[in-house]
């Protein structure tokens, strides 16, 4: 599975559009669109960022994202611009989803590696 890193060495300049679409808040912040069979695909905000190279998400624990993740680790990941910048969109799998440590031990969060 590529990784950011994959993607910066192949296409350096999508890859550095991708990162200033990522941070032009300040925050890494994007769509995520999950699969759920049937239905339509799930859109949820997400917070996200580019860690050693991998582009890493945070969702909860038991949340409708996290369920959906566990059924089919396939999705969408969608970071708008402002009019003059066009959006980039991946698809994506996800390669692990570690629990993390949480304020409250009722309410895990799990990270998303991509």
């Amino acid at each position: 599975m590529a990784t950011w890193d994959d993607l910066a060495t192949a296409e350096p300049e999508l890859a550095a559009d991708g990162r200033r679409l990522l941070r032009r808040t300040g925050i890494g912040e994007g769509l995520l669109a999950t699969i759920r069979d049937d239905l339509p695909p799930r859109i949820n905000p997400v917070y996200a960022e580019i860690v050693d190279g991998r582009l890493l998400t945070f969702v909860q624990a038991r949340s409708a994202k996290a369920t959906d993740l566990e059924a089919d680790p396939r999705y969408r990941h969608t970071m708008e611009g402002p009019d003059d910048m066009p959006a980039l969109s991946v698809r994506i799998e996800i390669s692990s989803m570690l629990p993390t440590i949480s304020a409250t031990a009722t309410d895990t969060a799990v990270m998303v590696m991509l």
